[in-house]
């Protein structure tokens, strides 16, 4: 069952997310059209803010209260970072597992975004509760 501090955690998670998303598509959106660097660099500069923008939001808000106050903010950011992109690499797998046997016509696409932004989402936030900012009293 889900509890009233589950749920919290989660819709502040869910907001940390999106804010990350407008934070990405908008520095994407600058890097391509305004500062007119290649694809990957806007891509780079993006995802980095982003996933520094969602970091301090999930340690603030959604994992505030059982973050490890022990662990360095160092080790936490490189553990954070690595979460992210293990499960950016399930995103676009299950994407393209999913474009593979649904073809790209249509809506299947869609269907193929959808399903690994979900797999992506739920990797993260399960990553972050019992990794990243798993507190010191847990891991005993």
């Amino acid at each position: 069952m889900l509890t009233r501090e589950s749920a919290t955690k989660v819709a502040a998670f869910l907001v940390a997310g999106g804010i990350g998303f407008l934070v990405d598509a908008g520095l994407l959106w600058m890097g391509l059209n305004r500062w007119e660097l290649s694809a990957l660099s806007a891509r780079a500069i993006s995802f980095t803010a982003a996933m520094l923008t969602t970091w301090v939001l999930n340690r603030s808000l959604a994992f505030a209260r059982q973050r490890d106050r022990a662990r360095s903010q160092g080790v936490e950011l490189a553990l954070y970072g690595l979460a992210t992109l293990f499960s950016g690499a399930i995103n676009i797998g299950l994407y393209l597992v999913v474009i593979a046997m649904l073809g790209r016509e249509g809506v299947f696409p869609f269907i193929a975004l959808a399903a690994g932004v979900g797999a992506g989402l739920v990797s993260n936030f399960l990553l972050y509760n019992h990794v990243v900012f798993r507190n010191a009293a847990k891991r005993s």
